[in-house]
């Protein structure tokens, strides 16, 4: 019986399969161009063409002439080819309240170009977490932790700030991104909050100039392995292109979570001339935050 029953399946399992031709449009190959640039590290660009999904080849662009300038000090530098698609320089660090002008030239293709500037860290004065006795409803064994920030927005200019938090507890190589969450109107005014996501968003409009206390939330784990846990919590001032990208970047990864609830893919920002990709600037500042687990 057992035997009729292993050719029965087998059979169904061969007469399930089918050998199927497609025949695909040829699609033009797109330079993509990569950089988010910082103000602890050296400029450091990606350049590779486009490819299908699933495609193992090696699309990394080896003969490209990348090129970046400062617009206000009017000097420039190229930067030498690495490997795996990567360009830079390790003495060429982007600096404050400068204009930066990114060209790259492929043979065979236009000139890909964008423009962005490094935006100064955020003026934080305070960050602190608080346990609260909320549980996830959904996951009985996560409980609630307020992140309380305390930020001294500048006056009369448009500033654009991105936060994430860590969980560092006993991982030595390794972090885990924990979403956040905020019932904050500042927050709830970028509409991020529908989407699946990690890190929350945040302009100016409604705290331009002032010194402002908001709280975001987040979850863990009581029953984790560590008496102390640590959490990184990041908070950066962003420029607006990286913040357009950002907003865009959220609401087309939603639509890989949205199984009962479909969302149409959202196509990605991209301040690149002539190709794909983003070239953008951000200062982030990191404060370790300590609970115990109770």
């Amino acid at each position: 019986m057992k035997s009729f029953i292993l050719i029965i399946l087998f059979v169904l399992v061969i007469s399930c399969t089918k050998e199927v031709t497609l025949d695909l449009e040829d699609v033009e190959d797109v330079i993509a161009v990569n950089c988010l640039f910082t103000d602890v590290n050296y400029f450091k660009v990606l350049v590779a063409k486009s490819t299908f999904y699933g495609d193992t080849l090696d699309h990394f662009v080896f003969d490209a002439v990348v090129t970046i300038k400062a617009q206000n000090s009017n000097t420039e530098k190229e930067l030498a080819y690495q490997g795996n698609g990567y360009y830079f320089d390790t003495t060429y660090y982007p600096k404050y309240n400068e204009t930066y002008i990114l060209s790259v030239d492929v043979p065979g293709y236009k000139t890909l170009s964008a423009v962005d500037s490094l935006p100064v860290p955020p003026d934080i004065k305070n960050v602190y977490l608080i346990s609260t006795d909320k549980y996830d409803i959904d996951l009985p064994n996560y409980r609630y932790h307020d992140i309380y920030i305390t930020l001294n927005d500048p006056l009369n200019t448009k500033n654009f700030y991105e936060m994430i938090c860590f969980d560092l507890s006993s991982y030595e190589t390794s972090f885990i991104i924990r979403a956040l969450e905020s019932d904050d109107p500042i927050i709830v005014k970028e509409g991020d909050q529908n989407y699946y996501h990690g890190p929350l968003l945040l302009n100016d409009e409604l705290i331009d100039g002032r010194s402002f206390e908001f709280k975001v939330n987040t979850t863990f784990d009581i029953n984790h392995d560590s008496v102390e846990w640590n959490t990184a919590f990041h908070i950066a001032g962003i420029s607006e292109t990286l913040y357009k990208y950002r907003k865009q970047e959220i609401r087309h990864n939603a639509s890989g979570y949205a199984l009962w609830n479909p969302i149409e893919p959202v196509p990605m920002y991209s301040n690149i001339t002539n190709g794909l990709g983003i070239f953008a600037g951000y200062s982030a500042r990191c404060f370790l935050l300590h609970h115990e687990n109770k």
